[in-house]
């Protein structure tokens, strides 16, 4: 039995982690998307990041590895994503930044609870 913390991950979502971060100091991500395992919650709130501003969330996922601020996720499978490329180019797409990332430590310290506060990006137009 998986612990309780991992045990309710049984959506999928598309990850495009963060590799670096350009000249202009955007966060730039990497090309080649992977799938993970994933528990999906869309629910409005309000966050202070690290710096004490007040961030806007569009939602909470729940997953099991370390996920970088500045990540892109996309909810669905990876073989329902279609284009080529890095793939953030569809307009008509929901595609998410990762804007905070919390990890919590079980009882015993053997499972970490990792949750991601997520912000839908703007169309480009």
């Amino acid at each position: 039995m998986p612990p309780p913390e991992v045990a309710s991950l049984t959506q999928r979502a598309v990850l495009w982690p963060a590799a670096g971060v350009d000249a202009y100091g955007q966060v730039t991500v990497a090309a080649e998307p992977v799938e993970i395992t994933v528990r999906w919650e869309t629910k409005r709130q309000e966050v202070l990041d690290r710096q004490g501003n007040t961030v806007a969330l569009d939602g909470v996922v729940v997953v099991r590895q370390d996920v970088a601020v500045g990540s892109r996720l996309w909810q669905g499978e990876l073989c329902d994503w279609v284009g080529t490329g890095s793939g953030l180019s569809h307009d008509d797409e929901e595609i998410y930044e990762v804007k905070t990332y919390d990890q919590d430590p079980d009882i015993k310290g053997r499972v970490q609870f990792r949750q991601l506060g997520i912000m839908r990006l703007r169309a480009r137009e």
